[in-house]
């Protein structure tokens, strides 16, 4: 396991466009629906984090997290806002939290 995240934090972390569009978010290839979205909210803690978070009704998978990079995320809540419900009390999840700090 040690040898897993220490060989994962080596690696450059891989560049994933998305498009957030009138009916769906697209990530890499994968568009999400927003029909199939139940909510999104956004993690801004600068310089650090700057993620736009979104929960699906998959069973498997169904969060899904997106690094903004230099995106303002004002523009990103303003827009998600007209299609989707925010959940203004979710944070950073632990995972991701811990994926950010050993740089997986």
């Amino acid at each position: 396991m040690i040898v897993a995240v220490f060989a994962l934090s080596r690696q450059s972390p891989e560049e994933i466009t998305y498009h957030i569009t009138r009916t769906d978010i697209r990530v890499g290839h994968t568009a999400y629906p927003y029909r199939i979205i139940k909510t999104f909210w956004i993690v801004y803690k600068p310089p650090e984090v700057k993620t736009l978070n979104f929960e699906t009704t998959a069973y498997i998978n169904s969060t899904i997290s997106v690094e903004l990079g230099n995106q303002d995320p004002l523009e990103i809540k303003v827009l998600l806002s007209k299609y989707l419900i925010e959940d203004l009390e979710r944070e950073e999840s632990v995972t991701d939290a811990l994926a950010r700090k050993l740089k997986i």
